[in-house]
């Protein structure tokens, strides 16, 4: 549980690893190299020089795209009172990149704080001269523990600006006109409190905040600017707690007096990213440090109670931090939030995971889990057109406004690749060349199924849309009409006919004939015959040439071009040349691997359309009612759609019937390879090993899950397993599955693809945003911890069942008016534990002691999971 060598893959699938830090050999800072050598000789003369140069990471705010994830998830309302508020972020040494005590580099210098939103305060305004001269409190409002951020609205003016002062009840006590503004006409209304009270401002704000509405000076952070690149003008956000909050909030550290929660406040975590999107993994790669607030949420009274969470710099505050502070006389302190998000605590059930699961069964009437429209009430009868109308329906397909080419508006039947059945592979039809020749006919409606339609205009849209596929495409094809005529012209049929007897080695011998540098043998035996025995003499002697230079020379006969059209056309539908053909197309369908770079370049981004990347959503998912908001939907891919996609993609810049014979030649070919690198796909995209080609021929399956989980766990982990193992107490999934494709459609839609069917899928939470926290209440253990074990062949998993030996109280340790937990109480009782006792002696790292990595397996709470099994 030590500082971390960064590398990637080290983990087995499905695990996680714990660490205490990850300090950085240097820390942010101004540094200065200095090189010296001495030249030995007569006078030893030494000759240095010094490179000056800055490390400069984050400091008064950070890109948000740091931010993997936030618990409890920003805006959600639920059930949080069991876990402590954490923040995950993608790089892992960030937390220690500063000093916040440069003796002790273990500790971080930013940390997570929780405060309660308050409400009620209200205010009226004063003008003078068209500005804002005063704010006179009506109300003093209750429960703030953060100064809300004041605003004015209407009044015709611009440019006011306020700041508050809470008081340690919890009330505003006073509103500071910071700037009057101007142009306001008549009194604008004043709007107290935002979402989470930041206010930007500029570091000099930062560094100076001034006076509270009381006249006392505000605290604020001790820091100093390194003058290379800190400016005063920079923007930051800042906010105002009361300082009576600040003890209250952040972890003590005291090192003098032997006294540090503040290392247990945050740590390292790498995970398995197998079962992840890869959206918003990088740059993390696994790895994320976790900063934990010492606060649960609390919703006192069992009302619900908006709070507020925010990512602070402790840079400068080392001294204010010991829990009993000399503040001065000061009752504000001013703090930079680099982040900042705010959650609604219940009494009741909400937005847990746990629940956001559970709504997945509900809204679905424990029945209907396919992919396909709603038709009618489960349970009623139906009969003649309607039970046909309901069969169609239930086969995935949905009516849609259609207007024919003659300009009448009916309807057709569409389904896009997503098909709540699996769909016959329809086998030996012609490649498509239009949409028009994609279209079905359903007489027993006499309307038209426009599926595959659809399909081929897609696939020929998303080709024309990328530049570098279509020039591969073009190329690729002008190369194969050249070694399709030299193939001609210097083979045979008999010739071919005989090459293709023995298909092994044959694309070698072939290419042997393709080489640019042979020559037939009559042109050869011409230029060393007749060419210099008769024509280059007489070049040499006469100037200029004479008129009879190529008398006795004859012309061979010019061919017919309808003679060249048939001879080629015959010679393309010889089986024996359309196979030879195929073997040199740029795909080796013996060893499974790819002869020509541009062809595998072509292949590859048909097989992310295969994959329906880019896909537009309405093409997936035709009807909103079909994957209602808290749903999940299960399909199996219709590979005739992924094939018409392909004939779309392939049909762009096609100019003649030769190019569509050729395609046709190679379809089979394209698909065998487009199928066999499917699963290259992710592992390139996730930066794992690429495994060797293997063709997929099994369905291809997936689901499509409409959440607010998908938004508020982003890092969401999802298994498919083959089986299910029921030897156990409880049946598990057995034979793992390998991801072929998961990603965030948007925000709270996510779609997985499988390379087969599963009989256990699991959707899992994040591991990298694992919540600290306590159970449900076991028998007298109120607030229980399960231990877990340190060493061994089970590190991680429980000591047992028995709440009373297996299990930590940490109620002692939890302050019930507040919801602060004391961070080494906790670590004590953890410690006192008879199992932990046993262990902590026998590990090879900070033996004898409950380490920052300790302490997070420890308090994490065991991760929720949502099962979904097939019926047989």
């Amino acid at each position: 549980m030590t500082s971390p060598k960064v590398t990637a893959g080290t983990l087995e699938p499905g695990q996680i690893q714990f660490y205490d830090n990850l300090v950085p050999r240097l820390h942010d800072g101004s540094f200065t190299i200095t090189v010296s050598q001495t030249v030995t000789g007569a006078t030893n003369d030494t000759y240095s020089a010094n490179q000056k140069f800055d490390v400069n990471g984050p400091r008064f705010s950070i890109d948000g795209n740091l931010v993997q994830a936030q618990f409890p998830p920003s805006t959600h309302t639920g059930r949080f009172e069991e876990q402590l508020p954490h923040i995950v972020l993608k790089k892992p040494a960030l937390p220690w990149e500063r000093f916040l005590n440069p003796d002790d580099p273990n500790a971080p210098w930013m940390g997570v704080i929780l405060l309660s939103a308050g409400t009620g305060a209200a205010a009226t305004a004063s003008l003078s001269g068209g500005g804002v001269s005063a704010v006179t409190l009506t109300s003093p409002g209750a429960g703030y523990e953060i100064a809300p951020n004041i605003s004015f609205q209407g009044g015709g003016g611009t440019g006011a600006r306020a700041m508050a002062t809470v008081d340690s009840s919890g009330a505003v006590v006073g509103i500071t006109v910071t700037a009057p503004g101007s142009g306001y006409t008549s009194e604008p209304t004043v709007k107290i409190g935002t979402t989470t009270n930041a206010v930007t401002a500029t570091v000099g704000d930062l560094l100076d905040p001034g006076n509270d509405s009381s006249g006392t000076p505000i605290a604020h952070t001790g820091l100093e600017l390194n003058p290379d690149f800190d400016k005063t003008t920079d923007l930051c956000q800042i906010i105002d707690i009361p300082t009576s909050v600040f003890s209250m909030v952040t972890p003590v550290y005291d090192p003098a007096n032997g006294t540090d929660e503040l290392q247990f406040s945050a740590h390292v975590r790498q995970v398995d990213t197998g079962d992840k999107s890869p959206q918003g993994m990088k740059p993390a790669n696994g790895w994320f440090s976790v900063l934990i607030a010492k606060r649960f949420p609390q919703a006192p009274g069992r009302v619900p109670n908006r709070l507020i969470a925010h990512l602070v710099s402790f840079e400068g505050f080392a001294d204010k931090m010991t829990g009993s502070p000399d503040w001065g006389g000061a009752q504000m302190v001013r703090l930079n939030s680099l982040v900042s998000w705010t959650f609604t605590c219940l009494p009741a059930i909400g937005e847990t995971f746990a629940e956001l699961m559970r709504d997945l069964m509900t809204t679905e009437d424990n029945t209907e889990y396919l992919l396909r429209p709603r038709y009618r009430q489960p349970g009623a009868t139906l009969d003649g057109t309607a039970a046909k109308a309901q069969e169609t329906l239930e086969l995935g397909y949905l009516p849609m406004p259609y207007q024919t080419r003659q300009g009448e508006h009916s309807f057709a039947f569409y389904r896009g690749p997503l098909s709540p059945v699996v769909p016959p592979v329809f086998d030996d039809t012609p490649p498509l060349n239009s949409p028009s020749a994609s279209v079905i006919y359903n007489p027993d409606w006499g309307l038209f199924d426009q599926s595959y339609a659809v399909a081929f205009q897609t696939g020929r849209l998303m080709a024309l849309s990328n530049r570098t596929f279509g020039s591969n495409l073009l190329q690729w094809r002008r190369e194969g009409h050249q070694m399709t005529n030299i193939l001609v012209n210097r083979l045979t049929p008999s010739a071919v006919n005989a090459l293709m007897q023995d298909r092994s080695g044959v694309a070698v011998k072939a290419r042997a004939v393709l080489e640019a540098d042979v020559v037939s043998d009559g042109l050869m035996a011409w230029l060393v015959g007749d060419l210099a025995s008769k024509v280059a003499p007489r070049l040499a002697a006469s100037s200029p040439p004479p008129d009879d230079l190529w008398a006795g020379f004859t012309a061979d006969k010019v061919s017919d071009p309808d003679d060249v059209i048939a001879e080629l056309q015959g010679s393309l539908t010889n089986p024996d040349m359309q196979h030879l053909l195929q073997d040199l197309g740029g795909w080796d369908r013996n060893s499974r691997s790819f002869t020509d770079t541009r062809f595998q370049n072509i292949c590859e981004w048909l097989a992310e359309l295969a994959l329906l990347e880019n896909m537009p959503f309405n093409n997936l998912v035709p009807t909103a009612s079909m994957l209602p908001a808290g749903s999940i939907r299960f399909f199996y891919i219709d590979r005739n759609i992924i094939h018409a996609l392909i004939d779309g993609a392939m049909s762009v810049a096609g100019q003649s019937s030769r190019d569509t014979l050729y395609f046709s030649i190679m379809r089979d070919v394209i698909r065998d390879a487009v199928y066999s690198i499917l699963h290259q796909v992710r592992q390139k995209v996730m930066g794992k090993m690429v495994t060797p080609p293997s063709r997929l021929d099994q369905p291809i399956s997936g689901f499509l899950l409409r959440s607010a989980a998908v938004s508020g766990w982003p890092g969401l982990e999802v298994k498919g397993f083959r089986t299910v193992d029921t030897s156990g107490d409880m049946p598990e999934g057995k034979g793992q599955i390998p991801l072929l494709r998961m990603a965030h459609l948007n925000k709270d839609i996510l779609l997985v693809l499988f390379p087969e069917i599963p009989a256990w899928v699991q959707i899992a939470e994040p591991k990298e945003g694992l919540a600290f926290g306590i159970e449900d209440g076991a028998g007298a253990n109120k607030a229980p911890v399960w231990v877990r074990h340190l060493i061994g062949n089970n590190v991680g998993g429980q000591f047992g069942t028995d709440p009373a030996t297996d299990a930590v109280d940490a109620s002692p340790a939890i302050n019930a008016s507040n919801g602060t937990i004391d961070l080494l109480q906790m670590r004590s009782l953890l410690a006192a534990n008879p199992g932990l006792a046993g262990e902590l002696p026998l590990k090879t790292y900070s033996k004898g002691t409950l380490s920052p990595g300790d302490f997070a397996l420890q308090m994490v709470k065991l991760p929720e999971r949502m099962i979904f099994q097939a019926q047989s």
